[in-house]
């Protein structure tokens, strides 16, 4: 269905018996300059006003989301599906993320998976909580921060691999335009089998996350919820 006038949203999704509405945000909120656009926000706000419940379903990270949901105005009372359905989140009325729910991959395995990247000559992106660490401001690290308008936290790759909490996501970016560097980490998956599961989101974006982890799995939490 396409509703030509968001100011008509509200009546709709009374009529539609709608209570919660799903949405993706990179190719579906976003523009393609990553930008909110004003009608999004009135649609949102409209949803809104009808009782309906907005949750955010993405891979990103949780500290990734504040800023869209700031543009999109759920402030406080929000859940929000993260890193890929590792993270689930309900975002407070101080505009903190609490966990509701996480499933992190096995540590032994993320380390494991880690240094094999970093031996790919590439940076690890480490997503635990609502943190995200980096091992480098590499070219794929930097085209991320100029594409989201958040900075990580850099880190030694030897205190990570030591300290690092168990993630929710490892990000391995490549530049735009060298998308073949991720092969030899592809290559690499094969002995995590059962453990990791990856996804390439675009042909420069290799995203990891715990066997079995999903977003419609959490989204399916946050209705039961």
């Amino acid at each position: 269905m396409r509703i030509a006038d968001p100011d008509q949203l509200s009546s709709v999704l009374a009529r539609l018996d709608i209570a919660v509405v799903a949405l993706d945000v990179d190719g579906t909120l976003l523009t393609s300059a990553h930008r909110i656009t004003p009608r999004l926000v009135t649609a949102v706000a409209s949803a809104r006003a009808a009782g309906v419940s907005i949750v955010l379903a993405s891979s990103r990270g949780p500290s990734v989301l504040r800023p869209i949901l700031d543009g999109l105005g759920l402030a406080a009372d929000v859940d929000s599906v993260a890193s890929g359905g590792g993270y689930l989140g309900r975002r407070d009325t101080d505009g903190q993320f609490r966990a509701v729910a996480r499933r992190p991959m096995a540590i032994q395995a993320a380390r494991a998976f880690a240094a094999q990247v970093l031996t790919c000559g590439l940076a690890v992106n480490w997503f635990a909580g609502e943190r995200w660490w980096a091992t480098s401001r590499d070219a794929g690290v930097a085209y991320e921060i100029a594409a989201v308008g958040v900075e990580p936290e850099l880190i030694t790759a030897d205190a990570l691999l030591r300290d690092g909490p168990a993630p929710e996501k490892i990000l391995v970016i490549a530049p735009p335009e060298s998308p073949e560097l991720l092969t030899p980490v592809r290559a690499a998956l094969p002995p995590f089998a059962g453990q990791l599961s990856a996804v390439t989101s675009n042909p420069s974006y290799l995203e990891v996350t715990a066997a079995g982890v999903d977003k419609a799995r959490a989204l399916r939490q946050v209705l039961q919820n």
